[in-house]
């Protein structure tokens, strides 16, 4: 059962990505036959999806299908009904969006109910993380190895979080080797695995309340550091560094969830993560 599972995790994250970016050119949504307006209150549910994505990537490799074959036939059942879960909201968010030729009419979809559904995704995705989080941690590891070429971890301590410093050498030592799309794609990878490393290291959710009041998934980055720039940075005297902050946030982020890639746009994915690495170093006095 461990070849359904794989893949249903490369189909699900295949469907994923081929959703549009909220941000794409007007006349693609007219091309892709959809409404931009519909599309756009989809918001919600595309963000946990990409929650959803980020978490599974690293079992599209090899080395991170291989550690879901030790996983019990029926933990693989349960992942294999949350997953055709997902990939049922997956699709039916461009059917939903869909303009009626020759009418042009949009039919009733969600109806309001994006949160809910949005809610659906974000549950789905926390059985996922509970089943999945050991072997993810494994297959990161792994990937690490082959990247660095070697049988140990790249160099520790720069910052005090060995895991941090493990992930920031090897997206370095990724983009020095890469040559293909999908190798650079593989930086994004390391750098949000250290954004995400790095998060879990400074994020205290009694201290650092996010703006929207979502309490962040084990995964989610951005909105954890966000919420740490926001509380450690507090006043208007920190205006200045906050927005610098923000904004390095802001383009790791973006950057890292490109889903083409070039050896420039990874390069400055790996600075502008080093960035926030610095700041948050900084800031938490941790060196």
């Amino acid at each position: 059962m461990a070849e359904d599972l794989i893949a249903a995790i490369e189909t699900l994250c295949g469907a994923i990505r081929s959703l549009p970016e909220t941000d794409e050119l007007l006349q693609n949504f007219t091309a892709r036959g959809l409404d931009r307006g519909r599309y756009d209150a989809t918001i919600p549910i595309r963000d946990e999806l990409a929650q959803v994505l980020g978490f599974l990537e690293p079992f599209e490799q090899d080395c991170g299908a291989e550690h879901l074959a030790e996983l019990p036939r029926l933990h693989v059942s349960v992942l294999l009904s949350h997953l055709a879960a997902l990939q049922r909201i997956t699709d039916e968010i461009q059917t939903k969006c869909k303009i009626q030729p020759p009418t042009g009419v949009v039919l009733p979809s969600y109806q309001g109910s994006e949160r809910r559904v949005a809610c659906s995704v974000e549950n789905a995705y926390s059985q996922l993380y509970s089943e999945l989080a050991p072997l993810r941690r494994l297959a990161i590891d792994a990937l690490a190895k082959r990247a660095s070429g070697k049988t140990t971890s790249p160099t520790e301590g720069l910052t005090g979080w060995p895991l941090v410093d493990r992930c920031t050498a090897t997206a370095r030592q990724q983009l020095e080797k890469a040559t293909t799309e999908e190798e650079f794609q593989a930086v994004g990878l390391f750098c949000r695995e250290t954004l995400i490393s790095l998060a879990q290291a400074v994020y205290d959710p009694a201290k650092h309340s996010t703006s929207d009041g979502i309490n962040p998934s084990p995964t989610d980055a951005h909105r954890m550091l966000g919420a740490y720039f926001a509380a450690e940075l507090v006043g208007g005297s920190n205006q200045a560094m906050r927005k610098h902050s923000k904004a390095s946030l802001d383009l790791a982020n973006e950057l890292q969830h490109r889903r083409t890639a070039s050896r420039r746009e990874a390069a400055l994915c790996v600075e502008a993560t080093r960035t926030v690495v610095e700041l948050v170093t900084i800031i938490s006095d941790h060196r």
